[in-house]
């Protein structure tokens, strides 16, 4: 399966980015076939297809970026990886953060109750679920209650 990712996250992209992106999310047309997360700290871009697929997904949702505005894109396994990664809680302030799983499952729900994803990609975003679940399990202290905590 190829994939093709876009982040715009936190500490590289400030809040004040983040806001304006999320709020153009508020009132765009999600492209078909692809995952899109959305935190206080980071928005995520997921879609099954080659750079190409991204770039129009990408105007779908924000149209024309603002000046200096770019996302980090990923590709094959580094999207996979990085997918996984943010879903695990590795890739947050606070390692092992179980909020960004729940985010992370729930928006994986709901994109599939919508149609967003379906097939070998649903199963991809639920095996990063997993992942998130069973890193949890490995990292030290309590593995099911809030690093934040």
């Amino acid at each position: 399966m190829n994939l093709s990712a876009a982040s715009f996250a936190y500490p590289h992209h400030d809040g004040r980015v983040r806001a304006i992106l999320a709020e153009r999310l508020l009132t765009a047309d999600l492209p078909r076939h692809a995952f899109v997360l959305s935190t206080c700290l980071r928005i995520e871009i997921v879609i099954p297809g080659a750079l190409a697929e991204l770039e129009d997904g990408l105007a779908t949702l924000f149209g024309d970026l603002p000046d200096g505005i770019r996302p980090h894109v990923r590709q094959g396994d580094r999207a996979v990886t990085h997918l996984f990664r943010v879903a695990a809680g590795l890739e947050s302030p606070i390692l092992g953060e179980l909020e960004i799983l729940t985010q992370f499952r729930q928006t994986v729900l709901e994109a599939e109750q919508s149609g967003a994803v379906e097939g070998l990609f649903v199963r991809l975003l639920e095996t990063g679920v997993s992942v998130g679940r069973q890193a949890r399990d490995l990292l030290p202290g309590s593995p099911h209650n809030s690093m934040a905590a």
